[in-house]
């Protein structure tokens, strides 16, 4: 075989072994393991029996039909979720805030939700308003969180790492704990949850975070997948998750207030009834002045008659006096 041709099957074979390398690559995979926080009501918590439930539950559930990739889903503490994805235990890491040190071992997809983080306070406590003003205090926080970044920014020294949010709210309520940084919606879950929504308060937002899911560096196709995935889930089944989970307002629509409405219009009725009682009470003093005012000009007129009578029957010089005697 001519040394030309030789090399032209060479490069034929080359260019397609090149595309099945390519294609096989460019294949979804067949199964993703994706981890996650445990705690985080309402996006991902346990039920009473321990399963796992909660929006991005069934999201991902959404998103396994959407691309026909099996989701294995496993749920644990934040901090030992980002140590074994760094270790390259998982494919996927969801919940994830964007961080400087997260960014060396992970890409981050778009954000798909905004979360306030503040900081909440015990009641009896005053003054917190921002992180620096939590500098002296002992402060709870999520082991593994980005909180823990800002605060030691910050020149917070002492801080208390719990396993979960669950647990420093649990703390909070056995007195172990008086000031805490912790993502807003679970915050709120468990405080109300263990019946604390009136003993503590907390400041505005010292950062509003964005949820992202997040693959190992470098696993550009991956990346691509997952939000290929969850863009190919029809809108109106995502609102449909976030109804189930956020559930509707009271009235069946945003904004409804059914007590408040009923108020207002019991206001406006007692409003336009008065109106009508003072309309019809004018009404009637103002009859009654006008009735004893016509009687009173009848009353002149018969007088003037009288007297224009009088005045024509006489043929005398008419004289009238006052009181005083003294001729008009």
């Amino acid at each position: 075989m001519p040394i030309s041709r030789r090399h032209g099957v060479q490069a034929l074979l080359v260019s397609f072994l090149v595309g099945i390398v390519a294609w096989c690559q460019s294949e979804p995979p067949r199964a993703i393991r994706v981890v996650i926080d445990d705690t985080y009501p309402p996006f991902i918590f346990r039920s009473s029996n321990g399963e796992l439930q909660g929006i991005l539950v069934d999201q991902w559930q959404a998103w396994a039909e959407a691309t026909g990739v099996r989701v294995d889903m496993h749920a644990m503490d934040w901090g030992q979720a980002l140590q074994r994805m760094k270790a390259g235990e998982f494919d996927v890491i969801d919940t994830a805030f964007w961080t400087v040190e997260r960014s060396t071992f992970l890409d981050f997809s778009k954000p798909y939700v905004s979360i306030e983080v503040p900081i909440f306070f015990r009641e009896g406590i005053s003054a917190i308003t921002d992180l620096e003003s939590l500098r002296g205090f002992p402060v709870a926080v999520k082991a593994g969180d980005a909180a823990e970044d800002l605060l030691r920014q910050s020149g917070v020294t002492t801080i208390l790492s719990f396993t979960d949010y669950e647990a420093i709210v649990a703390a909070a309520k056995q007195g172990r704990v008086n000031v805490f940084v912790v993502d807003k919606p679970p915050a709120l879950y468990f405080l109300n949850k263990m019946g604390l929504q009136s003993d503590f308060r907390h400041t505005e937002p010292i950062n509003v975070g964005q949820f992202h899911r997040a693959v190992k560096k470098g696993d550009l196709a991956l990346l691509k997948v997952i939000e290929g995935g969850f863009a190919a889930i029809d809108p109106a089944e995502m609102e449909r998750i976030d109804r189930k989970w956020y559930g509707r307002t009271i009235g069946g629509r945003p904004g409804f207030n059914a007590k408040a409405l009923g108020i207002s219009l019991a206001s406006v009725l007692v409003l336009i009834l008065l109106l009508v009682t003072w309309n019809f009470a004018l009404g009637r003093r103002v009859d009654r002045r006008t009735a004893a005012l016509q009687k009173s000009e009848a009353e002149v007129r018969q007088k003037v008659q009288e007297w224009q009578r009088t005045f024509d029957a006489i043929n005398e010089a008419i004289w009238i006096l006052d009181k005083d005697q003294r001729v008009m």
